[in-house]
């Protein structure tokens, strides 16, 4: 089986599939990211020094592992990636074996992931690469947008980071390699991202801190229960600096409206002074 002329067929087919499909509600999952991780499946299978059927087996894999986004969208999105896998390759002579193999492989990337041998395991790690990579931040926004487009609402970012958090701490690399290279850089984001949850926490509560709070409120006689809701006092209640900020910006734009004013009357004047002496010369040539 020449498995390099085939691999380029798969190629072409799944580029030309996304570029005729593809979906702005799918900012993540996109050509873009399935070419990353056709070259992360390869660089990990090298690694591992594959043969040529197992790489053959985990670079298709790779090929078809999101496509099923464009054909049924989020939802069991692997069962129709290794449906349209087995479609495409039973007409160029692929054995039945070697194209369950490739939907095995395609299947274990659903989460939380479970690979049964190498195969899927290299693939697994190729589709989270990222997870311990350097873009992890900025594709980590692009998933928050997908994640809102799915469920047709903004997503908060502290809801967002807490349930990176919680997939960050559960997830573990499958294959050595992905663990030496990857974790600890993984551990790092995992860090940034407590970091961040934790001083948006302590804004949050300045915030509210530097709130007033009406004089009726302080009576400790006076119930939790009887309180206003503390987003009813936040919206009611605009803090000292927001109101200086308002009164500074009012101020200057008085300030540059007066000066734009003066700068007005000045060349209207000295317009009306040149207007006058070409008049009078005009007139003396004339007479």
């Amino acid at each position: 089986m020449n498995y390099i002329q085939v691999l380029e067929q798969v190629k072409d087919e799944v580029t030309l599939f996304f570029r005729l499909h593809e979906k702005s509600s799918f900012p993540y999952h996109n050509l873009v990211h399935t070419e990353t991780v056709v070259a992360r499946a390869g660089e990990i299978a090298r690694h591992y020094q594959l043969n040529d059927h197992d790489y053959f087996v985990v670079t298709t894999a790779a090929w078809f592992h999101d496509i099923g986004y464009l054909i049924s969208g989020k939802s069991e999105h692997e069962k129709a990636g290794a449906a349209k896998s087995a479609a495409f390759l039973k007409p160029r002579g692929i054995d039945n074996q070697t194209i369950e193999e490739i939907g095995n492989c395609i299947i274990a990337t659903t989460m939380p992931q479970y690979p049964k041998n190498l195969n899927e395991q290299i693939l697994c790690d190729a589709d989270l690469y990222h997870l311990g990579g350097d873009r992890f931040s900025s594709l980590n926004k692009q998933m928050r947008k997908e994640a809102e487009a799915d469920a047709g609402k903004k997503i908060s970012k502290e809801d967002w980071r807490a349930a990176t958090i919680a997939m960050l701490e559960t997830h573990q690399f499958k294959t050595e390699y992905a663990r030496t290279l990857l974790e600890a850089k993984k551990q790092a984001n995992i860090a940034d991202l407590k970091s961040r949850d934790k001083e948006s926490n302590k804004n949050a509560s300045s915030l509210h801190e530097a709130l007033p709070i009406p004089n009726s409120l302080q009576d400790e006689n006076i119930s939790d229960a009887a309180l206003p809701n503390k987003k009813q006092v936040d919206a009611g209640k605009p803090t000292r600096g927001i109101e200086t900020m308002f009164r500074v910006s009012s101020s200057n734009h008085q300030r540059l409206s007066d000066m734009a004013d003066n700068k007005a009357n000045i060349m209207i004047t000295v317009t009306s002074i040149i207007l006058s002496v070409l008049l009078s010369l005009l007139l003396r040539r004339l007479e």
